[in-house]
């Protein structure tokens, strides 16, 4: 117990608390759902609509590409 406290206490020192790259934030959660829709897609067999997906993620890492590093609040 004593341990985990410390760890935490540790984390909470090292991690900010505010994030301050929301739209990099916001474009990996939108990354992830692409990331379940692929397998979805792929469970159920259906090509195109993997081939869509692929495509639709490709797009999203280039727009974290563009988004990374970029502040959204002062720091």
């Amino acid at each position: 117990m004593i341990n985990q406290i410390g760890v935490w206490g540790l984390a909470n020192k090292l991690l900010p608390e505010r994030r301050v790259y929301l739209q990099l934030r916001a474009e990996v959660d939108r990354f992830i759902g692409l990331v379940r829709q692929l397998n979805a897609s792929a469970v159920a067999e259906d090509d195109p609509e993997v081939d869509s997906t692929k495509a639709l993620m490709h797009e999203s890492i280039e727009r974290m590409v563009s988004v990374a590093a970029v502040k959204t609040e002062d720091q």
